[in-house]
């Protein structure tokens, strides 16, 4: 995993260390799944306050040659996307690696066609 904290993000007071959680988890997302399709979720806790505005892009290895068709941060649809809006992503085929750009910590669920998902 992959994080790169922009200067001006804005962190919960009090934080003097910044440190990043990721653990495979239930689907928290109310997203209908298709029942032929494979999904993953997990759960990123990071310091960032809840006001953060400023994005901050995550990488996280989910697996080679997915065809990902949905990626909900919580319950929000994210969109593929060349650049890094919040609630946006990108996904290399290749690499496996997916890039997330979020302003807030939460719930990813991925959903796809073929292929399995990890998170490592």
């Amino acid at each position: 995993m992959y994080i790169e904290v922009p200067a001006g993000a804005e962190l919960l007071a009090g934080t003097n260390d910044f440190s990043v959680k990721v653990e495979e988890t239930e689907r928290t997302s109310t997203a209908v799944l298709n029942p032929a399709s494979y999904a993953i979720a997990f759960d990123i806790e990071m310091p960032l306050a809840s006001s953060n505005t400023v994005v901050v892009p995550v990488t996280i290895h989910i697996g080679a040659g997915l065809n990902l068709t949905y990626v909900y941060r919580d319950d929000t649809l994210m969109t593929e996307a060349d650049i890094g809006a919040a609630d946006t992503y990108q996904y290399d085929p290749v690499s496996g690696n997916i890039t997330m750009y979020i302003t807030n910590f939460g719930d990813i669920s991925a959903e796809g066609s073929d292929g399995v998902c990890v998170v490592n």
